[in-house]
């Protein structure tokens, strides 16, 4: 090109003082290996989706009825899977109580539920025991359910369970002074005062005869 001459490229062969350089490499120092691949896990097979087998429609056998929760009706019941035909409700009918000491229960006599649960009504009386101690006994007149229990009196002599006073048997306590001497009743404790009972012994000495107080001076 314009009278210019250009060189053809040649090959440079290294001189043996390169390759001394290259053998001269502390065996010590090892190139890197390429690095071994890392194992991708195999991914677990999905399992195929399972169809739920079909429910297979009770063939209901109606016997007897079935209080239906939270309600006082009562509808036909099957003996296979517990289903009420709520279609054929019927309200329940009182035929009898069960009761405690405490309340009765208003049963059904066609399914057994109850229909309602409330307090009893007693009506009392009181009469005293064979070992003396004073109880009541009451009849509610509602289911006619009985019960009775010892009397349990307050500081008025009043039965804090059965409502009734209580009839007072009275024994002779101590002496007050020379002029009474205390009642106490064996049944709630309640008290009263008594003047004594002047009797006379066979030497003359005054006393009183129901709590032996000595008058005498």
């Amino acid at each position: 090109m314009n009278g210019q001459i250009l060189a053809s490229p040649r090959l440079i062969v290294p001189s043996s003082a390169d390759n001394s350089s290259v053998s001269n490499i502390p065996s010590s120092l090892t190139l890197p290996s390429s690095a071994a691949p890392t194992p991708v896990p195999t991914p677990a097979p999905t399992p195929e989706p399972t169809t739920p087998e079909p429910e297979v429609p009770c063939n209901h056998e109606f016997d007897g009825r079935k209080q239906i929760t939270g309600t006082t009706m009562h509808g036909p019941v099957c003996v296979l899977c517990g289903y009420i035909n709520e279609e054929q409700a019927e309200s329940c009918t009182a035929d009898h109580y069960t009761a405690d000491d405490s309340s009765h229960k208003e049963i059904c006599g066609a399914c057994g539920g109850v229909i309602k649960e409330e307090s009893h009504l007693y009506t009392y009386t009181t009469e005293t025991a064979e070992d003396g101690v004073r109880i009541h006994k009451g009849t509610c007149s509602v289911c006619g359910h009985t019960m009775d229990g010892a009397c349990v009196f307050d500081p008025d002599g009043i039965c804090e369970i059965c409502g009734q006073p209580c009839t007072h048997e009275y024994t002779v306590g101590q002496s007050l002074d020379e002029s009474y001497h205390q009642l106490v009743c064996k049944f709630c404790g309640h008290t009263e005062k008594e003047e004594h009972q002047i009797g006379e012994s066979a030497d003359s000495q005054k006393y009183c005869t129901a709590c032996g107080y000595s008058l005498n001076e």
